[in-house]
C-alpha cells in the first residue's frame, strides 16, 4: 500500500525483477530473456504453521498476445490504472508445503500475469476474474473485470486461444450474494460470452492502515461455457481453472 521503494518495482512489465524480504520470508519474481519468468518463495510460516518453499518457471506460448488497458476515472482527474494481463503462461516447477510436495508440469499447470501501475481513486469497487486450461487440444484462457473507472474507450475483457487475444466488450458478474460458493453466471452485453463458474474454495482478506481500508473476497473454482471468437466461430469449454473476486477499498 505504501511501498516507498521497498519492493524495487520495475517500470516495465517486460523487464526487471521484484524482491521482497521480511525477516526470514523471501519472495523473488525474476524476468528472464525470451519472456520467461521465475517465481521463488521461501516462507517459513505460510499457513497452519507449515512452510512453503520452491520455485516455478513461467513460459509464454508462441506468438502470444497481452491485453493492455489504461482506465481513467470520470470524477477524479488524477486517478488512473494502467494494466497488462497475460493469462496464458505454462508453469513448471516444484513447491513444498510442509511435508507435501506439489509438482507443476507443462500442460497441467498455468500462470496468470496481471501487472498494473496506478494512482488510486479515493474509493473503488472492482470485480476481476481470470482462468486458464486446455480444451480440445487448445490452450484457452480469459481475463474479465470492471470497476468504477471509465471503460467507454475499451474494457479489460478478453478471451485467448493459444495465446491469441479475442477482445470482448462489457462482461457482467452475476454473483449469488447469499452464498458465494454456489454457481455464478458471467455474461457479456454483445452476447459473445456465456459462462458458469463453480467455486470450491473461498478466501477473505481485510487490511487497514491509517486512513486506508480494503476488503478482498476471492473464490477459486472452474469455469465452463462458450465464447464467440473474432471470426464468428464458437468455442465451448469445460472446467478452466481460475478465480473470481470482488475488492473494495477506500482512502
Amino acid at each position: 500500500m505504501l511501498p516507498l521503494g521497498a519492493y524495487e518495482l520495475p517500470t516495465s512489465s517486460a523487464a526487471g525483477s521484484v524482491r521482497w524480504r521480511k525477516k526470514r520470508t523471501h519472495l523473488d519474481f525474476i524476468c528472464m530473456e525470451g519472456g520467461v519468468k521465475i517465481i521463488k518463495a521461501d516462507i517459513p510460516k505460510y499457513g497452519h504453521n507449515k512452510s512453503l518453499r520452491g520455485a516455478l518457471v513461467l513460459m509464454e506460448p508462441a506468438s502470444s498476445q497481452s491485453l493492455v488497458t489504461n482506465q481513467p476515472w470520470r470524477n477524479e482527474k488524477n486517478a488512473f490504472r494502467y494494466t497488462r494481463c497475460s493469462p496464458w503462461y505454462y508453469a513448471e516447477g516444484v513447491i513444498q508445503f510442509g511435508s507435501s510436495e506439489i509438482i507443476f508440469t507443462r500442460g497441467n499447470a498455468w500462470g496468470i500475469f496481471d501487472w498494473n501501475r496506478c494512482v488510486r481513486p479515493k474509493a473503488d469497487i472492482r470485480y476481476w476474474a481470470a482462468a486458464c486450461g486446455m480444451s480440445g487440444g487448445r490452450q484457452l484462457s480469459f481475463c474479465a473485470g470492471y470497476s468504477q473507472a471509465d471503460f467507454s474507450q475499451g474494457t479489460e475483457n478478453g478471451f485467448f486461444v493459444d495465446g491469441t487475444l479475442h477482445k470482448l466488450d462489457q462482461v457482467t458478474f452475476h454473483i449469488p450474494m447469499s452464498n458465494w460458493l454456489s454457481p455464478w453466471r458471467f455474461t457479456s452485453n454483445d452476447n459473445r460470452l456465456e459462462m458458469i463458474f463453480n467455486p470450491h474454495q473461498e478466501r477473505l482478506d481485510r487490511r487497514s492502515l491509517f486512513f486506508h481500508n480494503s476488503t478482498r473476497r476471492q473464490v477459486c473454482g472452474f469455469f465452463s461455457g462458450k465464447v464467440q471468437l473474432d471470426d464468428g466461430s464458437v468455442i465451448e469449454f469445460q472446467n478452466l481453472t481460475g478465480f473470481a473476486e470482488r475488492s473494495k477499498m477506500r482512502f
